[in-house]
């Protein structure tokens, strides 16, 4: 990263600047921890959203300043990466908090959309804790984890420009977004299963299964040797037994895909050692926020 030469204009012992941020600085928890960070150094400000990347308005002590700017870099979200900042002088108006104000669209569009990534440690024990009002909810997600890219219409990344729009959240769901203090603060497709999408299921005709749990049933049809198509965020994945060696047959058969292998899902690092070698870095890739597709050695 450029080093930043900060400009800052001086008033009664207070000074200011604008920084322009670019980079994934969207969709990854990077205007709560800017807010967060700034109630923190009692740095007083607001920042935004723009079709570029996010804005940052800071006044305050020149050397609360400077440990704003030095953890802004060194301490951002884990999905965050900042590519360049840039800074402008500006006046002293005398802001009197630190806010997250409304996205600035620009005419330039060029900001970074981060990827979707896979569930994170906090919302996975949420997910399978019986007392947890998102018990076994399959769209769990926070502002450290779930979808990005495959669900936004435009930018700047806000609610209103991605598929959630039409899902108004509950008042818990809505006092997560708006609490400070919470890892799902302005986590643009927080839900849960009283305001958040759904799960059904379908037969090959297109008619409705009926049911109450849709998930359950589709893995009892998997076992049974049936092949699922699964509407995910980007489209759909086939689904089937990778132990069923007549339903694998049939699948390739039908895909044309002779010899070219699928993609194996497991639950855990332990149950893939049952069938394939795993290296270190290779385990480091699969525990990772990305629990990236790799070819193993058997």
């Amino acid at each position: 990263m450029p080093v930043l030469r900060l400009m800052l204009n001086k008033k009664n012992d207070k000074e200011a600047a604008r920084l322009e941020i670019n980079g994934i600085v969207q969709g990854v928890g990077f205007r709560p921890f800017v807010y967060q960070l700034a109630a923190r150094l009692e740095i007083k400000g607001e920042v935004a959203n723009t079709s570029q990347g996010v804005t940052i308005q800071i006044e305050g002590d020149r050397s609360k300043i400077d440990s704003f700017l030095e953890e802004l870099v060194q301490k951002c979200p884990p999905l965050a990466r900042i590519t360049e900042i840039k800074s402008y002088p500006e006046t002293v108006i005398g802001f009197k908090d630190f806010s997250i104000v409304k996205s600035k669209p620009r005419a330039v569009r060029s900001t970074l959309i981060a990827p979707d990534t896979s569930l994170c440690s906090e919302c996975l024990a949420e997910l399978f804790d019986p007392k947890d009002r998102r018990y076994l909810y399959p769209f769990i997600n926070c502002t450290n984890c779930g979808p990005r890219y495959s669900i936004i219409s435009d930018i700047p990344y806000d609610r209103p420009n991605t598929s959630m729009k039409q899902f108004q959240m509950c008042k818990p769901c809505q006092n997560e977004y708006d609490d400070p203090a919470n890892r799902r603060f302005h986590a643009q497709p927080n839900a849960c299963d009283r305001c958040g999408p759904s799960v059904s299921l379908y037969d090959a005709t297109g008619n409705k299964i009926e049911s109450d749990y849709a998930i359950e049933e589709a893995a009892r049809l998997l076992k049974n040797g049936y092949i699922l198509a699964v509407k995910g965020l980007g489209g759909f994945h086939l689904a089937a037994d990778a132990e069923n060696d007549k339903t694998i047959h049939t699948l390739r058969k039908r895909k044309r895909r002779e010899e070219k292998p699928f993609a194996l899902m497991a639950y855990n690092e332990e149950k893939i050692k049952e069938f394939a070698h795993i290296q270190p870095e290779e385990s480091k890739l699969l525990n990772s926020f990305r629990e990236a597709i790799l070819v193993l050695w058997q």
